[in-house]
């Protein structure tokens, strides 16, 4: 059974261009599907992964650009499989097991010899599963001279993946019927025809700019001593290790406790502290304005408008972060509402779920700000993903 899939994108030249960009939809698509994700990327895209909140391999040196790595290593692509190998290995860093599912795409030829010396050498009892998608512009990238040896590596990597290809833990695709053809032929190794792996020029290539608007987390609550203690404290946090691009605001109804805890913490940048009763136009706004809703409490510590505006706010998916002991968190579990249920209510725990909304608020601004373009990404890696998970159900 497939528990955890590890996305692993050695081929990103570009930390915001197409490739970063499938990635991210590969990674939404497993985490819509209940899976637990991580990331493993080449040292140009240590980004992506940050931006993800998932584990990351620094210094990934699969050589994803096969140029590069022509120059470096003087025209000998077997050693540069061999400096992709010595990469692949940090994989196991992840602590690798046979329910782990490996989505490797835009692989080039010496990629895919590294990745199957690699592969080979990993105890069977850790072995995961894998599903491989080759670059179908591969012999692009090597001039005439190199053909021979294009080739070589494509026969030699075959060989190795043979076994694992028949024992079916492991799926070789290409979206090109004559490259799928022709490397069957070649080692009698099934390469099959699978959905679109690497965008095509269909869709401009466009640079993605991480998003900077600032994320606004609204905490509105009575002045119960367990609700205002847990915002003090956090507050106290964020001044001495505070969130970038991240705005809290405090919304406490009674001005004389508003100005005590004004007082308390001081200026502190990324706080706003908004006092007094409002009318139910403004309450309502405050609400839908914000990214995300504070809920580090019961709701036995909120007016009953306040519950009522929360409840709309999770209607209209804007995130909440709750404890288990919250009515809402059931909405969140089984409606699966964006938000973070805490289990332990501290300071730390509550910046660190702010932290974790802030990089899905950006995956998400990003989707949404260029909608075409993410939109038929997106689509690919739901299709690629559903049939790769479907095929290997079915061994």
């Amino acid at each position: 059974m497939i528990s955890r899939i590890i996305i692993v994108d050695a081929a990103v030249r570009d930390a915001y261009g197409h490739f970063a960009i499938y990635t991210e939809g590969l990674y939404l698509a497993a985490l819509e599907r209940g899976f637990a994700v991580r990331c493993a990327v080449s040292r140009a895209c240590d980004n992506v992964a940050d931006r993800f909140g998932g584990e990351k391999i620094l210094n990934f040196p699969a050589w994803g650009n096969a140029s590069l790595a022509r120059f470096t290593y003087a025209g000998n692509w077997v050693n540069c499989g061999v400096v992709a190998s010595e990469g692949y290995a940090r994989l196991q860093d992840f602590d690798l097991t046979p329910n782990d599912l490996l989505l490797v795409h835009s692989i080039q030829p010496h990629e895919l010899f590294g990745l199957g010396v690699w592969y080979k050498s990993v105890p069977q009892n850790l072995r995961p599963r894998m599903s491989i998608g080759l670059h179908t512009d591969a012999e692009m990238y090597a001039g005439d001279e190199d053909r021979d040896l294009v080739n070589i590596l494509y026969a030699k990597s075959l060989s190795i993946f043979k076994e694992f290809v028949e024992s079916g833990s492991v799926e070789l695709n290409s979206t090109n019927d004559r490259l799928s053809e022709y490397m069957t032929g070649l080692a009698g190794c099934r390469v099959r025809t699978a959905p679109l792996i690497v965008p095509t020029d269909d869709f401009p290539h466009r640079t993605i700019k991480t998003s900077c608007t600032t994320k606004r987390f609204l905490y509105s609550g009575s002045s119960s001593e367990k609700g205002i203690n847990t915002i003090y404290e956090l507050c106290l946090l964020l001044r001495s290790n505070p969130l970038h691009n991240t705005q809290l605001i405090v919304h406490i109804s009674q001005k004389n406790v508003a100005q005590q805890f004004e007082q308390a913490i001081g200026k502190v940048s990324g706080v706003e502290i908004i006092s007094g009763s409002l009318s139910r136009k403004d309450y309502a706004n405050l609400f839908v304005s914000a990214d995300a809703i504070l809920l580090p409490y019961a709701l036995a510590a909120y007016a009953r408008r306040a519950s009522g505006m929360l409840s709309e706010a999770l209607s209209l998916g804007i995130p909440a972060i709750v404890t288990p002991d919250t009515p809402m968190s059931d909405e969140l579990i089984n409606n699966g509402l964006p938000g973070r249920i805490l289990t332990s209510v501290t300071p730390h725990a509550v910046r660190v779920a702010m932290n974790e909304l802030s990089l899905d608020f950006d995956i998400r601004s990003r989707i949404a700000n260029n909608n075409k373009y993410y939109f038929a990404e997106k689509l690919t890696a739901n299709r690629y993903l559903s049939e790769v998970i479907s095929s290997f159900k079915s061994k």
